[in-house]
Order: structure tokens, then sequence, then C-alpha cells
């Protein structure tokens, strides 16, 4: 049986944490997909590691994004932005581009999220996809409608429906026809609102999705009650809160039974408008719910108002205040806190940007370094082969002496061409000296490990601690068998290398001599 690659023994890691954040437990999933992405970390400079790296961390990235970890999901998504733009893939960079955009519009910087989002769109346009196109024209729909300006929300919701209503994805569809449904609600468009939640509502079922349905019920009674359609809007919130208390949804139920307090009390039948809203304010502030408990409070003072008993009302209306203070007030602190967040993240990225300089820099650097160890050796290992041949050709010639005492002319030349040639130690030192300024006594250290290296082995084992391949060695080597391959004779400079360091099959050179 083979054995199995390193992204391989990753995989059932990540597709664990892949499946916690699929079935919505994003905290299990940050843990699982940290630790993919801690391991996967030293091999992503190979590019055949790095894209599974990246697709780890995006999806730890989104993992935090899911919890609101902003400051955790941010530097995570700007990378895997950098590493999808060095890799040219275009889907993962628009994948990203949308998230920053989601996670700038939750802290309130509609600018910053529409820039990411028009990004994406141009992203999209690129990759000629109508997927991406209709999801970037949603997105930016949902800014404009953050921000209230419908008409800019309803005209992207309206291209991305165009677009969704061609594709299979109904699911998809049907969120683009209630964020749409939303705007016509806001713009007071409420027949529009109401037929277009008739058609979500048809999916939702044909989909099997109870909550879906559950919620778009509800916003069917809201859309019937405005056009005064009270026995559909009855029928609606009914239907939708039998749903809710089947799903055990106790924050829908205290939404439904306020809105049937309402539609009640507008119908002037007290009993049952009081009924409905005390059950509301009690689930509300059973969850915690703050600003329902605010409003329900203030439906049943209005309520209490309506059958003159001041006492009640005023108790209610009093409470309503109280809590729309403490609203406030929390509301201002969040958005503080946001702004303390925007802040740092805006340092953060400051800091990324410069590191990045810096990153480009020290690349060019080393650049330059290795060009400059790569013609060092080029020389060194001419001189290598040089005085190699020069050695050969004194031993024929030693072979033809007959004579002792033969004082033969071309032996004299050699010989004195070698003295003349013996600056090679110093060359090497020159070289280990220009080496050492991108990894540090690694000769020195090789050397000591293994003392039978020869200068031309330790110049090989360097070029291959920088990266190079055996082609680009060859190259500068110059070597060149019979056959003219110049691969098999670096091939059987690897070899030796090997013997010498003592290397099993199972051991590769390249991150031994790494470690080093």
């Amino acid at each position: 049986m083979p054995k199995p690659r390193p992204n391989d023994r990753f995989r059932a890691l990540f597709e664990a944490g892949k499946s916690l954040y699929e079935g919505g437990k994003f905290k299990d999933a940050v843990v699982a997909l940290q630790e993919v992405a801690t391991l996967l970390k030293p091999l992503s400079e190979r590019r055949a590691f790095r894209a599974d790296y990246v697709l780890a961390l995006h999806y730890l990235a989104s993992s935090h994004l899911a919890l609101y970890n902003h400051s955790d999901s941010l530097p995570l998504l700007n990378e895997c932005l950098e590493h999808y733009r060095a890799l040219n893939q275009r889907q993962g960079e628009f994948d990203a581009l949308c998230d920053l955009g989601v996670l700038y519009e939750r802290l309130g910087a509609f600018d910053v999220a529409l820039d990411y989002h028009f990004k994406s769109l141009d992203i999209a346009k690129r990759l000629d996809s109508q997927v991406s196109t209709a999801k970037a024209y949603n997105n930016i729909g949902s800014v404009y409608y953050g921000l209230r300006q419908y008409d800019e929300a309803r005209e992207f919701y309206l291209k991305s429906l165009a677009l969704k209503e061609k594709l299979s994805d109904k699911k998809s569809l049907a969120l683009t026809q209630s964020n749409l449904s939303s705007v016509y609600s806001s713009q007071g468009k409420h027949q529009e609102a109401l037929e277009l939640r008739k058609k979500v509502l048809a999916i939702r079922r044909e989909l099997g999705d109870k909550t879906g349905e559950c919620i778009v019920l509800r916003n069917l009674g809201s859309s019937a009650l405005r056009l005064k359609n009270f026995q559909s809007a009855r029928r609606y919130f009914f239907q939708s809160l039998k749903l809710a208390e089947a799903l055990d949804d106790r924050r829908m139920q205290a939404v439904i039974h306020h809105d049937l307090g309402d539609f009640f009390a507008a119908r002037r039948e007290h009993n049952k408008a009081k009924a409905h809203l005390c059950e509301a304010l009690k689930l509300a502030e059973t969850l915690g719910l703050k600003p329902r408990q605010c409003d329900v409070h203030l439906s049943l003072s209005l309520l209490f108002k309506s059958q003159k008993k001041y006492a009640k009302s005023l108790r209610h209306y009093e409470a309503h205040h109280r809590l729309r203070e403490e609203i406030f007030n929390e509301e201002s602190d969040r958005r503080l806190k946001n702004l303390q967040v925007l802040n740092q993240l805006a340092e953060a990225q400051r800091e990324a940007e410069k590191a990045r300089v810096e990153k480009r820099d020290l690349e060019r650097e080393v650049a330059q370094k290795s060009a400059e160890i790569a013609r060092s050796a080029t020389f060194l290992l001419k001189q290598t082969h040089l005085l190699e041949h020069l050695a050969t050709e004194l031993q024929h010639v030693v072979s033809r002496l007959s004579g002792r005492k033969t004082k033969d002319r071309r032996l004299l030349e050699i010989i004195a061409d070698l003295q003349s040639r013996q600056s090679s130690k110093q060359e090497l030192d020159a070289f280990q000296s220009l080496f050492n300024q991108l990894h540090p006594n690694f000769i020195r250290r090789l050397s000591e490990r293994s003392p039978s290296l020869t200068p031309a082995e330790l110049i090989v084992c360097s070029l291959i601690r920088l990266g190079l391949s055996s082609k680009d060695i060859a190259k500068i080597f110059y070597a060149a068998d019979a056959s003219g391959n110049r691969h098999r004779n670096i091939d059987k400079y690897r070899l030796h290398i090997r013997k010498k360091l003592g290397l099993t099959k199972d051991t590769q050179l390249f991150p031994f001599l790494s470690a080093v």
C-alpha cells in the first residue's frame, strides 16, 4: 500500500472541520480548522500545498466571521486574498472579497463594504459567472438597504433576481425575492411585497424549509395587515405561530404573539390583544430580548390607554421608556466598540501592508544574493573542473615519462598552471561568506556533519538549499556526460552526497538540508 502524502493526512482533518462549519458548529470548526492551518502552514511555501492551506484558512476565517469574531476573521481573509491572487484563483478571490464586504457591513463601515462588493462584482463579470454576479448584486443591494437607500437597493436586487431566475438554485432565488420584498415594504409598496412573498412561500414549501416558511408566513401577515386584508393577515399569523411552536422557536413565537396582539388591538378585541401581548412579553423576558420587550411594553401601554386604564398604561410606558434608554446606551456602546474594532482593523491593515512591503524588499534582496551566489558558484565550479582536467592531463604526461630524471616541458607547464590556480580555497571561503548572508553557518555545519564532502559537493548542497532544481544546477555546473545529459551528472552528485550524509531512501535531500 502506498504511503499517504502529507496533504492526504490533512484531508481527513480538513473534511471534519468543513463538516462542522457547514453544520453550523462554528466554535468546533474553529478548533479543527486551526489545527489544519497550523499543520499546513510550514508547507504553504510549496505550491503543491498552498491551495490546501488557503482553503483551510478560508474556512477558518468564515467560521470566525459566523461567530462575529471580526478581529480574528479579518487578517485571515486578507491572507487568503493575497494567496488567491498569487495563485490566480479568481473564484477564491471573489469569495474572500464577499466575506470582507459582509464583515465591514456588520461593523457599519458601509463605504468599505461597498468597495469590496464592487470589486467582487468586477471579478464575477470577468469570470463570466452568473451565479457569482447574482451574488455580488445581492450583496450590494443589502448594503444599500442597510443605508436605507431603497431605490439603489431595489435596482441591485432586481439585477440579482433577473440572473437567479435563469438558474436552478431556488434557495438563493428565494433569498433575493425576500430581500426585494423588504425593500417594497419599506417603500410602502405592500401589494408588490405581498406578491413576492407568496412566491417565496411556494419555494420554501417546495424545499421543505419549515423555518423559512414560518418567517415568510409572518411577513405575509404583515403585508396583508398593511393592505387592510384582515382575514388573510389573521390566517397567515396563526399559520406562522403554529409552525413556530412545532419548531420550538420561542424567539419567533414572541414576534408573532406581538403581531397578533397589535392585530387584535387594532380590531378592538382587547382581551385577545392583551393575552397575546402578555405572552409575547413573557417570552421576550425569558429570552432576554430587550428590544422586543421595549416594543411590547409600548403596545400594552397603548392598549390600556385605549381602555382608559391609565395607571396600567403609564406603568408599561415607563418600562418602555426605561428599556429604550438602556437599548440606546447599549447601541451607543456597540457603535463605539465597532469604531474601536474598525480602528484596530485599520491599524492591523497598515501593519500588514508594511509587513508585505518589507517581505517584498526582503525577497528582492534574497533574489539578488541568490544571483550573486549562483555567479560565485559558477566561477568556483569552473575552477574545480579546470583543476580536475589539469590533474588528469598531468597523469597522462607522467604515464608517458620514460626516464627518472627526464624533465618534460609539458609537465612543467601543467605544474606551473596548477600552482597558479591554488586560489580555490580562498574562493570557497568567499563563497561561504556570501552564502552565510542568507543561511548563516550552513556550510560549516554541513562540513562538520560530513567532513568527506568535497568543495564541489558542498557547493551543490548550497544550491539545493537555495531551492534550485537539478536542471537549474546543471546550467550553473556546465557539466555534461558523453550523451550531453547534464542532469545525469547532477544526479550522480546528489547520490554521492546522500551516501556521505547517510540518508535513507525515504529522506528527501532538500528538507534535510533545510534543517541543517
